[in-house]
């Protein structure tokens, strides 16, 4: 068997790694960043910066999934990453400062294990269902609806991390 050339699979592969490194590292550094800037003052921006970071995800997620535009999906989707990805490194050291010593790896695999088991597990899921769903009014874009109608999670994570921020200061121990 001859092949004439790299497969499509490994441009998706380029493509898609260009967007979760770039993007990830982006992220992770911005919110380090802004974590270690205002967050000496007041603890609650640790959970307020990954709420409105999750906000601002919104409007690239639906301009990236319904576009038709390569370039476009490329941009916003390296934003969406980087915007998500704002939340790790300030999640894991939050919770090491809001528990007890003893229970501080418990806490950080319990919120590791609900971010992959559910949130990736789940949603995929549930994102397939829906597009099944709603294959028969839509066709071919029913995927695409399915996977747009996802940012009510972005929104949901947002309102979640407001509420648990005016909790922030109170809960915060200084580590041994």
């Amino acid at each position: 068997m001859h092949s004439s050339g790299p497969s499509p699979v490994l441009y998706v592969s380029y493509f898609y790694g260009a967007i979760l490194l770039v993007g990830g590292i982006a992220g992770i550094w911005l919110g380090a960043v802004l974590g270690d800037k205002l967050g000496e003052m007041d603890k609650s921006v640790f959970a307020r910066i990954p709420a409105f970071a999750f906000i601002m995800t919104v409007p690239f997620f639906l301009l990236g999934i319904l576009s038709d535009s390569l370039m476009v999906v490329f941009v916003t989707f390296m934003l969406i990453q980087a915007l998500s990805f704002v939340m790790f490194g300030r999640l894991i050291s939050t919770f090491q400062h809001v528990v007890d010593p003893n229970m501080r790896a418990t806490a950080s695999a319990i919120a590791l294990f609900i971010n992959i088991l559910v949130g990736i597990g789940l949603g995929n899921s549930l994102i397939g269902l829906l597009s099944d769903f709603l294959s028969q009014r839509f066709g071919e874009e029913a995927l695409r609806y399915s996977i747009a109608s996802g940012v009510i999670f972005y929104l949901i994570t947002a309102v979640l991390c407001l509420r648990a921020a005016r909790y922030l200061e109170s809960d915060w121990q200084n580590l041994d």
